[in-house]
């Protein structure tokens, strides 16, 4: 991963060793919220609690999948390399958004093409190696 970050082979295992382990504590937690908002919904809650519980549920499920792409990631060893350009994303990204699929300028395109934004895009800083 690029930056200042320490890309030694040790590092970068140890990296995905500490983001598998981040990714199933948020799967489990991920999964109890399922199940808990599941029986909200089937219970005789007001309409606008059943609203939330339903929104709550959405972004429950979009998180677990997310989680879910992350881990085939890490199993298939494409973990840390954007799914756009290639390249690999920043330590420091992943450490932060252990689901990242995409490096920070990928991302940053990708959020300005879904909102409309007509901002630049920032420069992309080559790889070091």
């Amino acid at each position: 991963m690029h930056g200042t970050a320490d890309t030694s082979p040790a590092a970068t295992a140890q990296l995905r060793r500490n983001a598998r382990s981040l990714l199933l504590q948020q799967r489990r937690f991920r999964t109890e919220q399922l199940e808990d908002l599941t029986a909200q919904l089937g219970s005789t809650i007001g309409e606008p609690h059943r609203e939330v519980a339903r929104a709550l549920t959405a972004a429950a499920h979009h998180a677990l999948r997310d989680i879910e792409s992350a881990l085939r990631r890490l199993d298939d060893g494409s973990y840390g390399t954007c799914g756009r350009c290639g390249q690999p994303i920043r330590q420091e990204r992943l450490e932060a958004v252990p689901t990242s699929r995409y490096c920070g300028p990928c991302e940053y395109a990708a959020d300005s093409r879904r909102t409309g934004s007509m901002r630049t895009r920032p420069a992309r800083r080559p790889a070091r190696r």
